[in-house]
């Protein structure tokens, strides 16, 4: 499988085949014993961890977060009000933080209690585009959007993400428009499928 700056490719298959684990080999949390994981031609293993984690942004279907503001959650790093403003417009999260006294320098509570599961995601949609990652790897991240949502994040993404090697994995079918290849993972390896519209260079 070769994956590319610039290309949003899926990977799909049932619950169980090991799509995750894909995004924890990539990740280096999980080592792989056969074969090679190359990033910019460059072993992934000889590769630093530190170094390397920073260049991936991964979004998952369950969102984590610290006992401290949503800044703060959002990077350690010195970022303005008005580049998270920003992206939360661009997420139709920025309302839901005007609402709130302190802004962006709300806790977000024990479980992230006060925000729902979406305006989590969202959080995590907008931590990730502060990283600005070379490798994007989205884990069944936007099931729980609606409609409207996802389509605002698709094309939030590709603004600011034109750049990136975009992973999808996902077992919904709907996500699949907006992909350029598809990955379907049988009998423990990849075939792959190409889009009507796609350009394989």
């Amino acid at each position: 499988m070769i994956l590319k700056k610039g290309q949003i490719s899926a990977i799909v298959g049932p619950s169980g085949i090991g799509k995750s684990t894909i995004a924890k080999i990539i990740f280096r949390l999980k080592d792989i014993t056969e074969g090679t994981v190359l990033f910019n031609g460059i072993d992934i293993k000889n590769a630093d961890i530190n170094d390397l984690r920073k260049r991936i942004g991964y979004v998952s279907n369950e969102s984590v977060f610290f006992y401290d503001s949503i800044k703060k959650n959002i990077s350690n790093e010195d970022i303005s009000n008005n580049l998270l403003d920003t992206y939360s417009k661009k997420l139709d999260l920025y309302d839901k933080i005007e609402l709130l006294e302190n802004g962006w320098d709300t806790v977000v509570e024990q479980q992230h209690l006060n925000f729902s599961e979406g305006e989590s995601r969202r959080i995590d949609f907008i931590r990730m585009l502060v990283k600005q990652p070379d490798v994007i790897i989205l884990d069944e991240a936007i099931a729980c959007l609606d409609e409207h949502r996802k389509e605002l994040f698709w094309k939030c993404l590709k603004e600011y993400c034109s750049e990136a090697i975009i992973i999808v994995i996902t077992h919904n079918i709907d996500d699949l428009e907006h992909v350029d290849f598809i990955y379907h993972i049988k009998n423990g390896k990849f075939v792959k499928e190409y889009r009507k519209d796609s350009n394989d260079e």
